[in-house]
């Protein structure tokens, strides 16, 4: 019998599926994650209204704004299993 192969799935369906779970795992919390809007490919002009705002360059994907042993939140950056942080996020993680 010979495995099926599948297609990976991608980032942003990771982190829906994830986003899902912890949802139904834990309604009273489910508005405390949230996605941060910072990829994808925008025009010029959208770029710009972005960074004017205060969008910061590699932010984490999700934030989870619960307070735990001393910590403010939990800041999750989705990859794929074979996935690489990009210079920003490796920087913005650090300082974080």
């Amino acid at each position: 019998m010979r495995k099926r192969q599948t297609t990976p799935q991608s980032e942003s369906q990771i982190q829906h599926s994830c986003l899902t779970w912890f949802r139904i795992q834990y309604p009273s919390l489910s508005l405390m994650l949230f996605a941060v809007p910072n990829g994808g490919k925008r025009d010029a002009r959208t770029g710009a209204q972005m960074k004017y705002e205060g969008s910061v360059r590699g932010v984490s994907d999700l934030i989870l704004l619960v307070p735990k042993k001393g910590f403010s939140a939990l800041c999750i950056e989705m990859k794929r299993p074979k996935g690489k942080q990009s210079e920003e996020q490796i920087r913005w993680q650090r300082e974080a």
